[in-house]
């Protein structure tokens, strides 16, 4: 049986709460295949339980973790339209002049 990979996350960054591990974030960060959409997933599922449980600490520190991974990936799309050139800053002096 083939566990999703958001609560092997979860899972993951609960049990590295406890016991706290330097490589977990990248760990996550391969669970979720350098995808964000499994950390995002990750990310609700402990807000939610944050909702209903404000003191499980568990999960606030897996919360940290999850968080930590999601910046390490970044934001995929933005990459990708910056390289294709469909987002490019403009350079001072050029473009129409306003006077």
């Amino acid at each position: 049986m083939n566990t999703p990979p958001v609560d092997l996350i979860v899972e993951r960054a609960e049990r590295a709460a406890t016991s706290p591990d330097a490589g977990v974030v990248e760990e996550l960060i391969e669970i979720a295949q350098r995808c964000r959409a499994p950390l995002e997933a990750a990310h609700t599922v402990l807000v939610e339980r944050l909702h209903r449980r404000p003191d499980h600490f568990d999960a606030t520190r897996a919360l940290q973790l999850v968080i930590r991974a999601l910046q390490q990936v970044g934001h995929t799309p933005a990459v990708v339209a910056e390289t294709s050139g469909r987002h490019r800053k403009r350079r001072k002096g050029t473009g129409a002049s306003s006077s």
